[in-house]
């Protein structure tokens, strides 16, 4: 009898050991050629999404993945996001060892949600968990699925990220005859088998064994590089508002239907603004008094409120409370120019650049409204959810890119402008005094406008440690002691003035010679890394002009050794220039520089030659002044 029980217990033992155990996903089977240079490996997947109606559908996700290394770490958080067209459910992650031995079990109580309660937001939630690891490689199983009561944008089908090695992937969606769809591949050549049954159409992708794609820096982003598909309806309904996104004009009437009733101020109100304009003697001169009037008395604030965070609040709302988001401001804004006749424009944009609009394939795919009014000559362009932009200056994850603008007639794209290296100026000016040890005192004052500004005005608002810090790492100074802000008598500049102790002014002294660099300002914080066949174009943040002037006034009994010569090169996207004297009444050293940046797209070839042009700006900024005893 004891011989038979304990048969049985080895059997459920081993049976338990199958049941616990995945072979197929011990970490040595990953093909090498996928592992080399991988931190994620996507064992298998499988995305299926059925559309049944305008209002209707519902994705399920079946993802497996094995993190090889501690760099692939973000791979195991689970996020997911519903809100009051949206719900999640069924969730299932299952942890395994590099053996494929189970080792957690994880479901929808153990997420942690987080809600949005606020009372301007509709019902959104966060579910999140991060599994955790001490060791790997470990792979994660993951299926849930999303259940939609309304669906604007259907989910793309990203086949590779940073980082990441893919073994099985597929991707099928199962839509209604009468609905259908339209896809556009990116970075890939990859069409679907298309099959049909009596009622729906199938679209189903498969792609096999791809090996990781490195990543390159300063891109518009990853989907720039990395292979994936847009899948978009033609019809589509959210509450009671149904669309037709085949076009971007009709896109255009749908977003205008929303914003229906939801336009005018109060009569009070109204008299309020056309008493506000009333010093104005030009029409753009009304325009900036209202947004100086809306950038001092109302505040941002990120609010997603039904229609899949298309709809504003009334008006008169955001007016009554003084803050709303970027639909609500520019709505108020838009309500605000017709109470005196002005007629102006919302516009819809994406201000991240690897997403930005593409003409010829409509879908959703903005985060962001602005507005624009319409001149004679230049139309005005205002960013309502800044209490810093200049007035008609738009920042630079809105410049120089597609929009749509939602006019009486539907949607049109349009090209916001860009800016111009003098909008964008940082300007130096140091008095260096050198005293006879080495030591001495300087005074530095920085005039900056467009982003420069902005960014002193946020700096402003860090705590002195930070600030410091800043001015070490990005400006290259050794010791601030001291860092005063404050806007300037010219119009739209910003200036911070920098004062430092400084023991030793020079970098070493020889002898009766001391050796300094030329300035103190790093003028040129630009470095671009060796990159061979360069693949993406390469972008910097935006384009700017930085001038620096730095006087050295030398100690009592002290001259010039020796000045590096002055110097002038260029590429065709960039242009630096140097100047060196001595003034030998004053007994001061004088060094001017001008580094001058015209374009921030650099073309994938071209990216050596700008490269070679930074590292020759960077070799000069090396170059020493020499003063010598007498």
């Amino acid at each position: 009898m004891s011989r038979i029980l304990l048969c049985l217990i080895i059997e459920a033992a081993m049976s338990f050991s199958v049941f616990a155990q995945r072979r197929e996903l011990a970490s040595w089977r990953i093909p090498s050629d996928l592992r080399h240079s991988a931190s994620v490996v996507v064992r298998s997947e499988e995305f299926e999404l059925e559309i049944s109606g305008l209002a209707s559908a519902k994705y399920s996700i079946h993802r497996i993945i094995t993190v090889l290394n501690a760099a692939g770490m973000q791979a195991l958080f689970f996020v997911a996001r519903t809100d009051k067209f949206t719900e999640l459910e069924n969730v299932a992650i299952v942890t395994y060892d590099s053996t494929g031995m189970i080792t957690h079990h994880y479901g929808i109580k153990d997420l942690v949600v987080s809600l949005n309660g606020e009372e301007l937001v509709d019902n959104i939630k966060t579910y999140l968990i991060r599994v955790p690891s001490n060791y790997y490689p470990i792979s994660m199983e993951i299926r849930y699925d999303l259940r939609f009561k309304g669906i604007l944008e259907y989910p793309t089908y990203r086949i590779l990220a940073p980082g990441e090695a893919l073994e099985n992937s597929s991707y099928s969606v199962r839509v209604r005859k009468d609905l259908d769809l339209r896809y556009k591949e990116r970075n890939i050549h990859l069409p679907p088998v298309i099959e049909e049954d009596s009622k729906y159409k199938i679209y189903t992708w498969k792609t096999k064994n791809l090996a990781p794609i490195p990543f390159e820096e300063n891109t518009t982003g990853m989907r720039e590089q990395y292979p994936y598909i847009l899948i978009a309806p033609n019809k589509f309904r959210l509450d009671d508002y149904e669309g037709d996104m085949s076009s971007w004009k009709n896109f255009g009437i749908w977003y205008s239907d929303l914003q229906k009733h939801l336009d005018g101020l109060t009569e009070e109100r109204a008299k309020f603004i056309q008493e506000l304009v009333k010093p104005a003697t030009d029409e753009r001169e009304k325009v900036r008094l209202i947004y100086l009037y809306m950038q001092k008395n109302f505040r941002y604030v990120a609010i997603e409120l039904g229609i899949g965070g298309f709809r504003p609040f009334p008006a008169s709302f955001t007016d009554k409370k003084k803050y709303g988001d970027c639909k609500g401001l520019s709505a108020y804004m838009q309500a605000a120019l017709a109470a005196i006749g002005i007629k102006s424009y919302q516009v819809l944009i994406q201000t991240q650049a690897d997403q930005a609009l593409d003409p010829e394939f409509p879908c959703s795919q903005f985060n962001h409204v602005i507005l624009c009014v319409p001149q004679p000559k230049d139309s005005i362009w205002l960013e309502c959810t800044s209490r810093t932009m200049d007035f008609g200056v738009l920042s630079s994850i809105t410049q120089n890119r597609l929009a749509l603008l939602i006019s009486d007639t539907g949607g049109v794209i349009v090209k916001t402008p860009g800016s111009a290296p003098r909008q964008n100026r940082q300007y130096a000016y140091s008095r260096i005094a050198i005293r006879e040890d080495g030591s001495g005192h300087s005074q530095t004052e920085f005039r900056s406008t467009g982003e420069f500004k902005q960014e002193l005005i946020q700096l402003q608002n860090e705590m002195p440690d930070r600030q410091k810090m800043y001015a070490v790492n990005q400006w290259g100074f050794k010791e601030p002691s001291d860092l005063q802000f404050g806007p300037d008598l010219v119009k739209n500049v910003f200036r911070v003035e920098l004062v430092q102790n400084l023991e030793s002014v020079p970098e070493f002294i020889a002898g009766d010679k001391m050796f300094f660099a030329t300035r103190q300002y790093r003028i040129c914080n630009q470095s671009m890394p060796k990159n061979d066949n360069r693949r993406a174009d390469y972008y910097f943040t935006f384009v700017f002009e930085k001038t620096d002037t730095t006087a050295f006034l030398l100690p009592k009994g002290f001259t010039l050794d020796a000045l590096p010569d002055s110097r002038k090169f260029s590429c065709p996207y960039a242009s630096y220039s140097c100047h060196y004297w001595y003034d030998e009444n004053s007994r001061t050293i004088f060094s001017a520089a001008r580094l001058m940046l015209n374009q921030e797209k650099i073309p994938a070839q071209d990216y050596d030659s700008v490269k070679l042009f930074f590292d020759s700006v960077y070799v000069e900024n090396g170059q020493r002044i020499v003063i010598r005893k007498n």
